[in-house]
């Protein structure tokens, strides 16, 4: 079994028992994690803990890794799960470290499919699926019986689709897992959403939100009223950021409540209300009962129908600030994607405060990354020139210990935040087009998802391959010309209606130029002042 942090932290000679004594004292008397404990009272520094960690995580996830197919092994010869809810206890035993292997992945998802002559065991890390386990495929009805069981549904009932909720704790750890279950061809598919309760809520400062658009967003959350929108693909980091806007807002002197399908996380200090569909608790009917709350900030946990976005706009009118999120691919969609649900385009044009789209991408080890070219493919996949290829300064993955060869660890965020100026008011309440609504943001110096992606890639965040991994090429922002006004394609130079330039191209060969750089990388004319 992987030691306790306090055991390996002792025996890797970083802190002494009579430290870990004083560390368990200070936990005891004020809660939270024992290695925040100790930093605070200076008894280990952040590098000690951070390799600690690293430590214990290899350790259970080896353990994990040697106890699962012995578990499977166990299982198959101890029977299958009662009627009543019993279950032999490899069973149990199994299915516990399956989840424990997840959270020392750091998956977001755990998935149990069922397949002709197999179980497979999937876990998504960082937005990519892969297949751990192999499992027999005589396991699987015991094992959806079991996640069924945890889950308060019905055991019996195999031909519906069906949803639950459970908390558990490993490692010490508190765990919110939503289970649902979809009956395929060759049985039930059960996917666990996995959510560590322990990890703290992120800032602002934390996303990774480029100084303007950081300085937008505490701008927007300072204002009294209207409506701010998150929209993204699911699992692009929304609710993370809403949490993060209600962290900055919390102070104790702020009625802030919330209406979500699910709650994710219980946020001190904040009233939060679970939808509830199958008793009538719908989003809409508890905005309703909200608004009698007395509040001075809303959270919607998404704006799915009609009745709901029109209320969300009724209380951004009458003196509330409404956060909530919006499935779009940026942030000019979704204004059309408003109007598409009903909302009358003088609510939207007077109301909405602002649009944050986002995404996520995996981010560089930054222990291994290495400068190169990038694969042509990657570029010509952005409607970058082709002349990017033969660029030795971008960063690349390399793979090592730290990140496990992946050559990647962790993810980072990459936002796009429109902020409707008179001229974007006007359009919209004027009926303007989805396209005209963008190129005014694009006029008004909106910074698109590919260019905050693009600078994170130059500043060797990430890579141009993670970029076209989550970016559609018609989710690209046109470029305006300075000299006439008129949108340029994308790709190109030189503007194909009056010839001038792009602002930010090189004066000799028309290379697109990043804003730090000083030369040319394609002929290496020095930058114009």
């Amino acid at each position: 079994m992987a030691k306790r942090l306090g055991e390996l932290l002792c025996a890797q000679g970083a802190l002494t028992p009579d430290a870990l004594g004083r560390g368990l004292d200070e936990q005891r008397r004020r809660g939270g994690l024992l290695g925040e404990r100790l930093v605070d009272l200076r008894l280990l520094s952040p590098g000690d803990l951070t390799a600690a960690l690293a430590r214990q995580t290899d350790l259970r996830r080896a353990e994990c890794d040697a106890a699962i197919p012995a578990l499977a092994a166990d299982a198959v010869s101890g029977g299958q799960p009662s009627a009543s809810g019993s279950a032999p206890a490899p069973l149990v035993r199994l299915v516990d470290a399956l989840i424990a292997k997840g959270l020392t992945m750091d998956a977001s998802d755990l998935h149990l499919e069922p397949a002709a002559d197999a179980c497979l065991v999937r876990y998504r890390v960082h937005g990519l699926l892969a297949t751990a386990f192999r499992l027999p495929s005589v396991l699987h009805p015991a094992l959806v019986s079991r996640l069924k069981i945890l889950g308060a549904l019905d055991i019996a009932e195999r031909r519906l689709p069906q949803d639950g909720a459970a908390r558990s704790t490993h490692a010490g750890h508190a765990v919110d897992l939503r289970i649902a279950s979809l009956p395929t061809q060759h049985g039930e598919k059960v996917v666990i959403r996995i959510l560590d309760q322990s990890r703290p809520l992120l800032t602002l400062s934390g996303l990774g939100l480029p100084p303007p658009d950081l300085a937008a967003v505490e701008g927007l959350l300072r204002r009294r009223n209207g409506i701010v929108l998150v929209t993204g693909p699911t699992g692009s980091g929304k609710t993370t950021t809403l949490y993060a806007m209600i962290n900055a807002i919390r102070d104790g002197s702020t009625n802030i409540v919330t209406v979500e399908d699910p709650i994710e996380y219980s946020i001190p200090g904040v009233t939060q209300v679970q939808v509830r569909p199958d008793i009538g608790l719908t989003f809409a009917r508890a905005l309703r009962a909200i608004l009698r709350q007395d509040p001075n900030v809303i959270l919607i946990g998404e704006i799915r129908d009609g009745e709901t976005a029109e209320i969300a706009f009724r209380a951004a009118m009458t003196g509330h600030l409404v956060l909530s999120t919006l499935h779009t691919n940026d942030a000019p969609a979704t204004i059309t994607r408003l109007i598409d649900l009903g909302v009358p385009r003088y609510l939207v044009a007077a109301h909405a405060a602002g649009v944050l789209a986002q995404r996520l991408v995996r981010a560089l080890c930054p222990a291994c990354r290495t400068r190169g070219r990038p694969p042509l493919a990657h570029a010509l996949q952005l409607a970058l020139p082709a002349a990017t290829g033969d660029d030795p300064a971008w960063w690349l993955p390399a793979g090592c210990p730290a990140c496990r060869g992946a050559g990647y660890q962790g993810r980072i965020s990459l936002f796009e935040t429109l902020i409707p100026d008179r001229a974007i008011r006007e359009q919209i309440g004027a009926g303007a087009s989805e396209d005209a609504v963008r190129t005014a943001a694009a006029r008004a110096g909106l910074v698109s998802l590919l260019s905050d992606g693009l600078a994170k890639a130059r500043a060797g965040l990430t890579t141009l391959e993670e970029l076209g991994r989550v970016l559609e090429p018609d989710e690209l922002i046109p470029s305006v010309c300075g000299a006439c006004g008129r949108v340029r394609p994308a790709g190109f130079p030189c503007c194909p209606f009056c010839g001038a330039r792009a602002a930010g191209a090189c004066p000799a060969c028309g290379q697109r130029l990043l804003e730090a750089w000083s030369h040319c990388p394609a002929c290496g004319a020095g930058r114009p002042p």
